[in-house]
């Protein structure tokens, strides 16, 4: 949840989440891989870095289905 919530300010690489949540760079690689297989986070390239986003239509699908 806390990569999801760092997620929620904005786009941001791997080395920006790493910051914002003090987890190993590791962790933060194996659960965006688990959360992009989830349709969670989207991913795009920025020149030589990858940028994880939300995918807004299924965490809103998530959120709402859970009410």
């Amino acid at each position: 949840m806390e990569i999801i919530n760092t997620l929620r300010n904005g786009p941001k690489s791997v080395s920006e989440i790493v910051k914002e949540t003090s987890f190993e760079q590791s962790r933060v690689s194996h659960n965006l891989k688990c959360l992009m297989d989830c349709g969670f986070v989207e991913r795009r390239r920025n020149g030589k870095y990858i940028i994880y986003s939300l995918n807004k239509d299924t965490i809103y699908s998530f959120t709402r289905s859970n009410r």
